[in-house]
């Protein structure tokens, strides 16, 4: 996508040739960008559709658009899903700009026995809208139609609770470990992987995760995996392991 972009989010107003951005999008593309009327503006819905509109009303509130075409890129066959401990704000801003152009479909954040994050339940929801602009702009600068959801953040203990009926069917999971007798990342997907619909990729904090949470995800399936010879940071192996198994599966 190039020249100006926007996001249709879900309180936007789509019509049949015309949309209207919701005012966060409208204040961004007419008082940031300065767009002027009848630009050109490329608008993703973050579902694969890509609009090619023109501006019609530069309202900082309710900007309205011309629909003149629209395409659709298709959804991938296999879930690229990350489940992540999170780390302290600044690591965690460049895990969702890698997870975007990577191209994954859903982010499961955690909380776990080592975690660096504070946890604050009065700025939580001030912190996931944050996480959602970071993830939102990460599509409008690389180009990616597909912007990944955000699961809401509940304890590591919590996710395994509801791994069976929620996660696990026709998925497979592996976590970034650094246990002795872990395998390299690739040869285990060569091995475990039977072109199941959703791959869970789990990475914990910089401490690690404790042997009983290790223990938990070999109780829910997951193969633990080795990335290379050296301790990543968790930023660090995020990309080198998504990347790693986005490559597989498109080589599949």
């Amino acid at each position: 996508m190039t020249g100006y972009k926007a996001y249709l989010s879900n309180i936007s107003n789509l019509q049949k040739d015309r949309l209207i951005l919701d005012p966060q999008e409208s204040h961004h593309l007419c008082r940031v960008l300065r767009a002027l009327k009848d630009a050109s503006v490329m608008v993703f819905d973050g579902e694969g559709g890509i609009y090619e509109t023109k501006l019609t009303i530069t309202d900082p509130k309710s900007a309205e658009l011309k629909v003149i075409n629209k395409k659709v890129y298709p959804l991938p066959e296999t879930e690229l899903i990350l489940l992540i401990s999170i780390p302290k704000s600044k690591a965690m801003d460049h895990i969702l700009k890698h997870a975007v152009e990577i191209g994954i479909k859903t982010i499961i954040p955690v909380l776990s026995a080592h975690s660096a994050f504070l946890f604050n339940s009065k700025k939580m929801e001030a912190k996931l809208n944050k996480w959602q602009s970071t993830l939102v702009e990460s599509c409008k600068q690389s180009g990616c139609p597909l912007l990944p959801k955000i699961a809401r953040l509940e304890s590591l203990n919590q996710f395994f609770l509801n791994y069976e009926s929620k996660w696990k069917q026709n998925t497979l999971g592996v976590v970034a470990s650094l246990e002795s007798g872990a395998d390299l990342l690739l040869d285990e997907l060569k091995g475990a992987y039977k072109s199941q619909k959703k791959i869970i990729y789990a990475v914990g904090p910089e401490g690690d995760f404790s042997k009983s949470e290790y223990a938990s995800f070999k109780e829910s399936g997951f193969i633990g995996t080795r990335l290379g010879a050296h301790v990543l940071r968790s930023e660090t192996a995020v990309t080198y392991g998504l990347s790693v198994i986005d490559q597989f599966i498109k080589s599949r």
